[in-house]
């Protein structure tokens, strides 16, 4: 029959199991609806029909709570019902671990954790019901609740049948026994709230045994601290470890401040050692990270502090704790605050049997550190400690090292190799103090069979004090030949290396060593080409020079910023000679040389080979070196040093090239520059500041007889102080083919040369004439101009003194009435002395009854401060490139046909000579020249462009004469052109005003020369 039933609610009928003896455990909850009447009947299962019990309805209450007792009809024991649901409802159930259920008001204990060392425990929290458990919220409260806190919260709703988890984290503040109550509200009406006790006592902590400011002393290369990981309480081997650990001054103790926290802190891996002082506060704790069962990784900041505090800015020392595979150490990434090499360390490690890994500090000097906490993972504790069997004690620590850092222990032999009798070994030894404490009463002694042969030198003192060190020195001189020995014995206060004794020994060979000496000032210019010098003398008692063995840097060829030394070889007289090369951008290097006997005995010293920067050049290669042409040479020597040095420069000449005499000029004591009676070399002498560079400019004449293509080389040497450099430097006699030159009519120059101008009294022809400064200057430009008559070549000259921007112009009429020839015009200083002053440009108006056109003049630029020689009242202007612009010597020139432009004249001016003595010459033709038509038909011509200073000639049909005449070489409506050489000058072509194509126009120059120009000087009168 229904187990119950209601009067007005469609609620699902439940049967209530039942047995005797038990008493109800749980509420039951009944879901009513207003009005609501429930009817409950019992029997026992097995028994007699029991009676039924009626109750009435609740009204106005949603939730009732029933609890009740169950009698049988028969009368037997009363028995409860088991605890049930008639309708849907949520169950909460807690267990920790998983599958170990907590009664509500039940408790659970965290066992014994470190003081300031968390422990956290995870709970389950399920829902047995079949309603939604929702309304989660925790509270902790009782005697200790402020060491319990819940740092994972559970989340809801938990749907019937499945579960949630949160985490309490317990944190001792002290030792004992700590309980609180933690109550979790939820919506199980029957179990709200779970109330579950929490205890957990509070157990002692470990750290770093060492003080919280522990003066680790002067730390040293390749020393390591004694502090190091250890698991399981068994210690691992740390190589070279040792141990001064100070213990805890009596009045300090250790205090929460006084440590910091190792901790994760991020999943890079990477941790830092960050500066602090002593009152920093204790960093929070999170777990470490597991990478398997049997290793964790190591994340966080490890502190540290220097005996002066650094800014809390200031970034750490950064080391990666690796997380590859299992047996990696912590690995270093940074050497230190500063980046440094490092100079001390703490050994560090991950896991059992892991390699150890070192930590660097930043630069030698004392260090302080703060503990730090230990960390456990699955059962195992890691910490830092002392190394088991540590003496943990103030004492001073002696330490010998020969080399430096390399440290000797006490009753082991020092060897000083083999030497010749008589010869020395020196060796430098270092006394290190590594404890704490001063290291007193040093003293040195010496004994043995030989001690006599072992020199010690003195101590400069004798007290240490912690992390210092001294220095002395051991000379062993054998005396005989064969194994040399003796001993020295070092006393201190050191408690168990008192003395320390060094067994010394040392050969004697019968043979003296070599000697070798390096040769001073060696120097190269930079880009010098290779050449051979004697780097150094070797000299042996027994053995022939010219079979020892020398090296250079270990080897027979060696490179040094950017100097190349090789070929290496030695004379009977002991001189050894190599080539050495200097790259362009090659500064001072040094060397070491090796020199070695037959005997395996040796000896060393340093070659030092500097740069001086020397440069040596030839005017523009555009220029054509002719037999009997005139080269324009520049050399420049700079004082590299920081101070002032007295310096000087030759070039020898070779044969068949001579210095011009009286051209050489420098910008720095002019009058040190002097050449040779003979033309055979040239020199330059004077006082260098520092950094600053001379220019010394000269000419030289080729000789007439020299071949074309013939080389020349001029050997230049350059001094700065004692330091000597040489460059040599080549060129050949060539012309070259067609280059560009660099005079024209389109720009500003030094000389101006207008080739023609023409003048008739009455005035049926004139040449109007300008001259312009267009300098953005201040001052006057002084211009000498000379009108030169184009038959007599005699000159008559005037001045100019022109501001800037100022313009003169005058009429071939006013100055040279009845005249024709052509106008030079040169800039002057003050004195008349021709000058370096590039502002000139000139232009010229030809009016004459056969022609009428205008044209620009020819500039000359100067290239230096070095255009001219003075002697007595004349200057001699060189165009050779380095001076002013080299002088046209070949032209070709662009010709209509005579037939249709009858009368056409070439004219040229000369500008190779002497004005003073009206011996001009260069205007005239040299050799063939050639005419070409529109369809490259050619044909050649010679004598043709005749004269002394200026030139004139016609282009007719027959002139120039080539077979059957230029009128049919070049025929009506064509066009042709002409290639001819002169001496060297500047030239016009000059088309008639009857022409249809009409003008005035300069040649086309296609080679060059170089000249030179004398002319008189006067000061300006303006």
């Amino acid at each position: 029959m229904p187990l119950f039933s209601t009067s007005s609610s469609p609620f699902r009928q439940r049967r209530i199991p039942h047995k005797p003896s038990l008493t109800f455990r749980r509420s039951l909850w009944i879901a009513l609806l207003l009005g609501s009447v429930l009817s409950l009947s019992s029997s026992f299962v097995g028994g007699t029909v029991g009676a039924s019990e009626s109750h009435s309805s609740w009204p106005g209450f949603l939730y009732n709570q029933v609890k009740g007792w169950l009698i049988s009809s028969a009368g037997k024991s009363a028995a409860a019902v088991k605890p049930a649901r008639l309708f849907a409802a949520p169950e909460i159930a807690v267990e920790q671990p998983v599958g170990t259920d907590i009664p509500d008001g039940g408790s659970k204990d965290f066992g014994t954790v470190e003081v300031f060392r968390p422990r956290e425990l995870d709970f389950t929290i399920k829902n047995t019901g079949d309603a939604d458990l929702t309304g989660f919220s925790t509270m902790i409260d009782g005697t200790d609740a402020g060491l319990f806190s819940v740092t994972i919260a559970a989340t809801s709703p938990v749907v019937g049948g499945s579960k949630t988890t949160f985490t309490v984290r317990f944190s001792p503040d002290s030792l004992g026994a700590k309980t609180a109550v933690l109550h979790i509200t939820n919506n199980d009406a029957g179990e709200d709230p779970f109330d579950i006790t929490l205890n957990g006592t509070g157990g002692a902590a470990t750290v770093i045994e060492v003080p919280a400011a522990y003066n680790l002393g002067n730390t040293l290369p390749g020393i390591p601290v004694a502090y190091y990981w250890q698991s399981a309480g068994t210690a691992r081997s740390v190589t070279n470890l040792i141990a001064n650990i100070a213990t805890v001054p009596a009045d300090r103790t250790w205090k929460p401040s006084s440590f910091v926290t190792l901790y994760p802190n991020n999943s890079d891996g990477l941790f830092a050692l960050l500066p602090g002082n002593d009152s920093d506060t204790v960093v929070p704790h999170t777990d470490v990270i597991p990478i398997s069962q049997s290793r964790f990784a190591l994340r966080g900041y490890l502190y540290v502090s220097t005996s002066v505090d650094q800014d809390p800015g200031t970034p750490g020392i950064q080391f990666n704790a690796s997380l590859g595979s299992d047996d990696q150490s912590i690995l270093i990434l940074g050497g230190g605050v500063n980046a440094d090499p490092a100079v001390g360390l703490i050994v560090l490690s991950t896991e059992l049997g892991s390699t150890n890994a070192v930590l660097s500090f930043p630069s030698p000097g004392y260090y302080q550190f703060d503990g730090l906490w230990q960390e456990d993972f699955g059962g195992t504790t890691f910490q830092f400690r002392t190394p088991p069997g540590t003496t943990v004690t103030n004492t001073p620590e002696i330490v010998v090292e020969q080399p430096v850092n390399t440290s000797i222990t006490s009753g082991s032999t020092n060897s000083f190799g083999t030497t010749s009798v008589g010869g020395t070994i020196t060796q430098t030894f270092t006394i290190r103090n590594s404890g704490v404490l001063d290291l007193t009463s040093l003293a040195i002694t010496k004994d043995g069979t030989e001690a006599a042969e072992f020199t010690v030198s003195s101590l400069n003192t004798t007290t240490l004090a912690a992390g210092n060190t001294t220095t002395f020195t051991v000379m062993f001189t054998p005396a005989a030949i064969g194994l040399r020995t003796a001993a020295i014995h070092i006393a201190s206060n050191d408690a168990d290396e008192n003395p320390f004794d060094i067994k010394l020994e040392g050969s004697g060979d019968p043979n003296s060593p070599p000697t070798i000496m390096a040769q001073a000032g060696v120097a190269r210019a930079p880009g010098s080409p290779a050449s051979i010098s004697q780097i150094a003398t070797v000299n042996d008692a027994e053995d022939a020079e010219t079979t020892l063995a020398v090296t250079i840097n270990g080897g027979n060829l060696a490179t040094m910023n950017g100097i190349t030394v090789s070929g290496l070889s030695v004379s009977a007289a002991g001189q050894v000679t190599a080539t050495i090369v200097a790259a362009a951008n090659a500064t001072a290097a040094s060397f070491t040389l090796k020199v070695t006997d037959s005997g395996g005995l040796m000896a060393t010293t340093t070659l030092t080979i500097n740069t001086i920067p020397l440069t040596v050049k030839i005017g523009d290669p555009a220029i054509c070196l002719d037999p009997g042409g005139l080269v324009g040479n520049e050399a420049t020597l700079t004082n590299p040093n920081a101070g002032a040095q007295v310096s000087s420069f030759t070039a020898t000449l070779p044969a068949g090239l001579t210095a011009v005499p009286g051209s050489c000029s420098a910008n720095v004591n002019p009058g040190g520059c002097t050449i040779a009676a003979n033309g055979g070399s040239v020199s330059w002498n004077g006082t260098l500041a520092a950094g600053q560079t001379v220019t010394i400019i000269y000419r030289t004449r080729i000789a007439p007889n020299v071949a074309p293509g013939a080389q020349f080389c001029i050997d230049n040497q350059g001094t700065v102080g004692n330091v000597v450099a040489g460059l040599q430097f080549c060129f050949n006699v060539i012309c070259p083919a067609i280059v560009n030159t660099r005079v024209s009519d389109q720009k500003a120059g030094s000389v101006l040369v207008f080739p023609y101008y023409t003048s008739t009294i009455g005035g049926g022809s004139d040449t109007r004439m300008s001259v312009s400064n267009i300098s953005n200057g201040t001052g006057l430009s002084y211009v000498h101009l000379f009108l030169m008559d184009g038959t007599s070549c005699q000159q008559s000259d005037f001045f100019l003194c022109l501001t800037p921007n100022a313009t003169f112009g005058f009429k071939a009429s006013d100055y040279d009435p009845g005249n024709t020839g052509y106008l030079i015009a040169v800039a002057v200083n003050a004195q008349g002395v021709p000058i370096q002053n590039n502002v000139l440009i000139g232009n010229a108006f030809v009016n004459t009854p056969q022609f009428a056109d205008n044209y620009g003049a020819e500039s000359f630029a100067a290239n230096s401060f070095a255009v001219a020689t003075v002697e007595g009242n004349a200057a001699t202007l060189y165009f050779d490139h380095t001076g002013y612009d080299a002088v046209p010597k070949q032209f070709a020139v662009e010709i209509q046909s005579p037939i249709d432009a009858p009368g056409q004249q070439i004219v040229t001016a000369g500008l190779s000579g002497n004005l003073v003595t009206s011996q001009l010459s260069g205007a005239a033709q040299v050799g063939i020249g050639q005419a070409y038509n529109e369809k490259e038909v050619f044909a050649s011509f010679s004598s043709w462009l005749t004269g002394a200073c200026q030139a004139r000639a016609t282009i007719s049909t027959t002139s120039p004469r080539v077979p059957s005449g230029l009128g049919i070489l070049i025929k009506a409506g064509q066009a042709g052109s002409l290639k001819f050489n002169v001496g060297g000058g500047v030239g016009l072509l000059l088309t008639p005003r009857t022409a249809p194509w009409r003008g005035i126009r300069t040649l086309h120059k296609t080679q060059t020369t170089a000249t030179t120009l004398t002319i008189p000087i006067f000061a300006p009168i303006c």
